[in-house]
């Protein structure tokens, strides 16, 4: 080991490679080594777990926009604005139904196709579960109406 490619720990004292250092965003490296940091890490959260879950409380409830934002582009390559833009452009309401109310405290839902993951539009829960239901079969669906109708 080449005294130029090691570091000593501040905390544990070892004499380490370098990649066992967090780097800084200045390029430098950590005084502490990663087992260090994350003993330490882990300590103060086995400490303080109630504190960090109020943090975390407080901070889920002051960013819902940053969190169906990351959700939306996590699950559907979309943002939150592409979103709002797709049910603008089918009239504020539920593709399928029409309707302007979604379920009392439930987002709209991004209806997909879970074989190519296309989007197809913006729905109202009941209707979205509807067509899980009928497992997204066109079949099962007009099967329902012909039996609906003639029990009409």
């Amino acid at each position: 080991m080449s005294i130029l490619q090691t570091k000593t720990c501040s905390k544990c004292c070892a004499l380490l490679k370098l990649e066992n250092f967090y780097v800084r965003k200045d390029g430098r490296y950590r005084t502490e080594c990663k087992h260090c940091i994350k003993k330490r890490n882990s300590e103060y959260h086995q400490a303080n777990k109630e504190k960090i879950r109020q943090a975390t409380k407080k901070w889920a409830k002051n960013n819902k926009d940053r969190i169906r934002d990351s959700k939306l582009k996590s699950k559907f390559g979309i943002t939150l604005e592409q979103k709002e833009i797709l049910f603008k452009r089918q009239g504020d309401c539920c593709a399928i139904c029409k309707s302007t109310q979604n379920t009392k405290n439930r987002d709209w839902d991004v209806d997909h196709c879970h074989d190519t993951n296309a989007i197809r539009g913006i729905l109202c829960s009941n209707c979205n579960r509807a067509l899980g239901l009928f497992k997204d079969s066109p079949e099962n669906l007009l099967s329902a109406y012909e039996y609906l109708k003639k029990w009409k």
